[in-house]
């Protein structure tokens, strides 16, 4: 089991011509920001679909939830915002250029973004035999993540996803974030201030909770 993201990004037209023409270089770099220190046991590149969309591979899927919310809190910071659908499933063959790939987690992910609401900007799938209370559970879990995210600041996403360094499983402090701060450092008090504000103690919990979800379906399968 893998877990493939295919997401888009939220009213592209109408972002600034400098920012859209910049876009695909954009996504690339908060992609490889995002998986930068994360040990995945398969290393294939961001695929960018059309002209606003994109599709990425995480394996293990325990990480994908901490990669994919530090590549939203990323962009998010950068005055770019994304929904996305990811499906935790089997895949048939990977590629380099993952659109050349296929398999029942790259057609579920795709067919999730799909379907998802307007009102929504965020899709968890679970394989399609796993137990009805992982589906509920992920169903949660997406919900809480997409309302607690969906809100945030620029400055609220960029504390986030300095927290989020190497998918969570670094140690970063609240200093740390605070020194490396864009474009220039501020305060630990006002990174406090913005994880506060950006529901992090909650976030975290929920993180937690994916990894223990991904974790129960595997042991299942097994």
């Amino acid at each position: 089991m893998v877990a493939v993201a295919t997401g888009d990004i939220i009213r592209s037209t109408a972002l600034p011509e400098d920012l859209r023409s910049e876009l695909p270089a954009i996504l690339r770099r908060a992609y490889a920001a995002a998986v930068d220190g994360v040990a995945l046991d398969t290393d294939v590149p961001l695929a960018l679909v059309g002209g606003d969309g994109w599709q990425c591979l995480i394996d293990p899927p325990e990480r994908a939830l901490p990669v994919l919310l530090r590549f939203m809190s990323i962009l998010k910071s950068r005055g770019v915002r994304t929904r996305l659908a990811m499906a935790l499933d089997e895949v048939s063959h990977v590629e380099e250029d993952l659109n050349a790939s296929d398999g029942p987690a790259f057609r579920r992910s795709g067919r999730a973004l799909e379907q998802m609401p307007s009102d929504r900007y965020m899709a968890l799938k679970v394989p399609e035999l796993a137990a009805d209370s992982c589906t509920l559970a992920a169903d949660a879990i997406a919900d809480l993540v997409d309302l607690l995210s969906s809100e945030w600041t620029e400055a609220q996403a960029q504390a986030v996803a300095g927290m989020l360094r190497g998918a969570g499983s670094e140690s970063v402090t609240q200093a740390d974030v605070a020194a490396s701060w864009r474009p220039q450092a501020i305060t630990r008090q006002t990174v406090n201030r913005h994880l506060q504000r950006a529901y992090w103690p909650r976030l975290e919990r929920t993180l937690l909770r994916y990894e223990l979800l991904v974790m129960y379906i595997q042991n299942a399968d097994g």
